[in-house]
């Protein structure tokens, strides 16, 4: 009982994680596209970025539910690497999108505004969707590897 108690804490830490660095990637071009191209104020961006982030950790096991069930229900036994990015990239966007939606609208961007940069972000999330799986299964492994050990 108290080692499954373990193992699932120790998975939730490794997605919480994984998230984490990967959002710190992403960051970089959502400033990007949201400020420079799409000329959002850098105060309103901290604000909608603000409100983002706090959902999308309260909510961080989702992506990696979602990615694991993709690549169970869809991949199956296959090692196919560019299928393994495509579920990385849809679970992130299934996660993200509606969120960043929801933000951007709380604070006032224009509906042109908000469905541009989130195709933008769709094809961010799928470009760079695979490196969220590879950290994912590094930190799983990590996590519980490390502390199995201890």
């Amino acid at each position: 009982m108290i080692a499954r108690i373990r193992k699932k804490i120790q998975m939730r830490a490794a997605e919480f994680t994984a998230l984490v660095v990967q959002g710190l990637f992403a960051s970089a071009s959502t400033f990007v596209y949201e400020v420079v191209f799409f000329h959002i104020a850098q105060d309103e961006w901290g604000f909608i970025r603000l409100f983002y982030n706090v959902i999308k950790y309260l909510t961080f096991f989702i992506p990696a539910r979602l990615d694991d069930y993709f690549k169970t229900t869809f991949l199956r036994t296959s090692q196919n690497k560019f299928y393994e990015w495509i579920a990385d990239g849809l679970a992130l966007s299934i996660h993200q999108v509606p969120i960043y939606i929801a933000s951007a609208m709380i604070f006032g961007i224009g509906t042109e505004k908000i469905i541009l940069i989130s195709i933008i972000y769709l094809v961010d999330n799928f470009v760079f969707g695979g490196l969220y799986g590879i950290l994912l299964k590094w930190m799983r492994e990590k996590f519980i590897t490390k502390t199995a050990n201890l």
